[in-house]
């Protein structure tokens, strides 16, 4: 979706996930967990494809796609939230700079591999609650 969002987005589709962007930023800044802001952000993509598809699919799956929303865990400390959460956000900065630059297979790439690393912090967070992953 990340290429699509590149190749299709209209200019104020651009500007609403730099938005999303900068609103994960605050909500991280404010200590909050970020998961409403970090769907808004993925939101904003699949918005961008222009393909109604995957905004309907997103939808469909709401925040579950949100690893730290689907599992009750807490980090050790304000500090490691906000370090696991500063990580995330550069993932989604770089992929949010390649739509901007309308470079498609940056977007791609930065998309796959902040897919890969969320499923890798994902099975991290479930196996800390001592859940199946």
């Amino acid at each position: 979706s990340a290429w699509l969002a590149a190749e299709r987005a209209k200019t104020w589709q651009i500007a609403a996930i730099m938005k999303a962007l900068a609103d994960v930023e605050t909500a991280i800044d404010c200590g909050d967990s970020a998961v409403n802001e970090d769907f808004a952000f993925h939101r904003a993509i699949a918005d961008a494809t222009l393909n109604p598809q995957f905004a309907q699919f997103l939808a469909f799956l709401g925040q579950h796609v949100i690893p730290r929303h689907s599992i009750r865990t807490t980090l050790a400390s304000a500090a490691e939230q906000h370090s696991y959460l500063a990580r995330i956000q550069k993932e989604h900065r770089r992929i949010a700079e390649a739509i901007r630059n309308r470079d498609g297979t940056e977007a791609r790439r930065a998309m796959r591999a902040h897919l890969a690393k969320s499923l890798g912090r994902y099975r991290q967070l479930a196996e800390r609650a001592g859940e199946p992953g």
